[in-house]
């Protein structure tokens, strides 16, 4: 069933922006790293060999030993996917340019010993975190952000919820309480304001938009103008609400220079 349009705009501002990132991040010369935190079922590494076939980049994925067993499963039996890695059936994946990684990311201490010898912590790295953080209890997520200082080159991309206290907000975590979802850290910082003073206590450069003004501002118009034509709306009350209570922030710290606009 077509989601309506209101999904699959967002969607794409979300998919769009992070791809713009990923590009200003790969066209910088030289070897590069990307450290995708919770990355679930993600399939931007397969993109990324496509459409950057001699770049030198390594790109980590990591989540719940659960979900990796899962996601080599679906590898395995996808050629197209499995043309591209080695699949050692072991719970993990470890190739020269990906690695899969099945680790709990409140352990610090055994996920930089998995890291150890498959990263260098001197070269360019961009940690990506899409509505990640929000779940974990915030001493979790801030022990992440400060485990990523380790990499003095580095840049951190998330994309996270916000607004918990407004009549959209309350409704939103019902919503998900009645689901049994947990947004553990989103009371900790609720608005972008506190984004913005969260990332500014690890990195030197921050920058942190709500989506509504990611969508309005940081995203190319032509595309943006053939998105709204496939997705019509005529109603933009909820789409202004939804939209701002979701936050990206690029935030970036030593060689690693990138912005939204």
């Amino acid at each position: 069933m077509k989601k309506p349009p209101i999904i699959n705009r967002g969607y794409w501002a979300r998919v769009e922006r992070v791809w713009n990132t990923l590009e200003e991040f790969m066209s910088a010369e030289g070897q590069k790293q990307i450290i995708s935190l919770g990355a679930g079922y993600d399939t931007t590494f397969w993109v990324m060999k496509d459409k950057f076939p001699s770049e030198d980049f390594n790109y980590i994925e990591v989540d719940f030993p659960q979900v990796c067993r899962k996601k080599i499963s679906v590898i395995s039996k996808n050629p197209q996917l499995a043309s591209k890695v080695e699949v050692s059936g072991q719970g993990e994946i470890i190739t020269p340019s990906y690695k899969l990684l099945g680790q709990d990311l409140r352990d610090l201490q055994s996920l930089d010993h998995k890291l150890q010898s498959l990263v260098s912590k001197e070269l360019p790295t961009l940690f990506i975190a899409e509505c990640v953080l929000v779940y974990m209890y915030p001493e979790h997520s801030d022990a992440l952000l400060e485990y990523s200082q380790q990499f003095p080159n580095c840049g951190f991309l998330a994309y996270d919820i916000i607004g918990p206290n407004d009549a959209f907000g309350r409704t939103m975590l019902e919503n998900l309480d009645q689901r049994g979802v947990r947004l553990h850290g989103i009371h900790k910082y609720p608005s972008l304001e506190d984004h913005k003073a969260r990332y500014q206590a690890y990195f030197s450069s921050v920058q942190a938009f709500t989506m509504l003004e990611i969508y309005n501002n940081c995203l190319p118009s032509t595309e943006k103008s053939r998105v709204e034509q496939l997705e019509w709306m005529d109603e933009f009350e909820e789409w202004n609400l939804l939209l701002s209570h979701y936050v990206m922030v690029i935030a970036t710290n030593g060689l690693v220079n990138l912005k939204f606009r």
